[in-house]
């Protein structure tokens, strides 16, 4: 084990894949549990913040890439969590469901754009078009499958962690090694959120937890 800390490749992948992310998600944890003692509704807003803090700072170590307009497709990366974790954080909020139904189905519709652009380019607009929309729907509903309302989304966070867990073990056998360091960071966030809120007495892992961790 020494022998491995003491390569600096391994080492760099330690601490900017896991040590890094979980240390910043535990700290805005904290913090936010602290200070939203006197208001327990914003409670279930802490886990998401701190998920998105987590990832995004072990995202900065890792590509070290927020131009805007992205270049890239994983340059949207950043982007995409920043904006739809607000968007369903505030929908999330609202009196009426449909608003967080419909910002699930807008975000998952605007990411596979994004995400599958380089390879839609190349097709004709109807298949391109079909590509597009088959991924949308299928992210929609797997979304809504693994977070129902009126529950505890402990579970849904569970199934988020094994799917994390699961990427950073296949994606180097794919040849992603930065792939596999986005799958660890978000694997590690979503492990010490949902630890530190079995810690604390009467805290759900809400959405928009589960919301900003899919």
């Amino acid at each position: 084990m020494w022998n491995l800390w003491q390569s600096g490749f391994v080492r760099s992948l330690i601490l900017e894949s896991a040590l890094f992310p979980a240390a910043v998600t535990l700290l805005i944890a904290v913090a936010a549990y602290y200070k939203t003692r006197k208001y327990p509704d914003w409670r279930s807003t802490i886990w998401g913040t701190a998920i998105l803090a987590g990832f995004l700072g072990g995202y900065a170590l890792t590509y070290r890439d927020f131009s805007f307009p992205p270049r890239t497709v994983l340059s949207w990366l950043p982007w995409l969590a920043f904006v739809g974790g607000t968007v369903v954080a505030i929908a999330d909020h609202r009196r009426y469901r449909w608003w967080r139904y419909g910002a699930r189905g807008v975000s998952a519709g605007a990411s596979a754009l994004i995400l599958l652009w380089p390879i839609l380019r190349q097709e004709s607009a109807r298949s391109a078009f079909m590509a597009w929309l088959t991924v949308a729907v299928l992210w929609t509903i797997l979304w809504f499958a693994l977070t129902p309302d009126n529950q505890d989304q402990r579970p849904a966070g569970t199934t988020l962690f094994v799917g994390t867990v699961g990427l950073a073990l296949v994606a180097p056998l794919l040849g992603s090694i930065l792939l596999a360091q986005f799958g660890t960071a978000l694997a590690v966030v979503l492990a010490v959120t949902f630890g530190f809120s079995l810690l604390m007495r009467g805290s759900r892992w809400d959405s928009p937890s589960a919301d900003v961790g899919v």
